[in-house]
């Protein structure tokens, strides 16, 4: 078995990996249903492979590789938006958005996307919280 490292991901292939996202993002999000099944994603992710791969001939990817970047990029996107509404006190240089977290943050419609910001009409449960469990204690 060969251990050695793969090359990382280029900056090219990042954003195209991004936009080939973004295409197909309604399938790759779905939930398998009678509309999305199990092969449809399948096929949209290997479409989403070949786009990655057209742009950098040296290196052909897999289809794990293209999700296990997808959920990377995804998390960094999240960790910069915070980084940069919380920004850490102190002083310093101010905090610039990295380009592919800017484009991952608008394939979900902006920092305003419940993915980012959370759900804006959610209403928080008193399950498990301590004035629920001593107040039960008490009865």
């Amino acid at each position: 078995m060969d251990n050695k490292r793969r090359p990382t991901f280029t900056e090219t292939e990042k954003i195209c990996l991004i936009e080939a996202f973004s295409y197909k993002k309604d399938i790759l999000n779905s939930k398998f249903s009678s509309r999305v099944s199990l092969h449809s994603k399948a096929e949209a992710w290997k479409e989403v492979l070949s786009s990655v791969n057209a742009v950098n001939g040296e290196v052909n990817r897999t289809v794990d590789e293209i999700k296990k970047k997808w959920k990377n990029l995804l998390a960094d996107a999240k960790k910069d938006l915070n980084r940069q509404k919380n920004p850490p006190t102190g002083g310093g240089p101010q905090f610039v958005m990295p380009k592919c977290s800017e484009m991952v943050i608008n394939v979900y419609g902006g920092e305003d996307s419940s993915l980012f910001a959370g759900l804006s009409s959610g209403v928080e449960s008193s399950i498990g919280s301590r004035s629920a469990l001593s107040s039960a204690a008490a009865v």
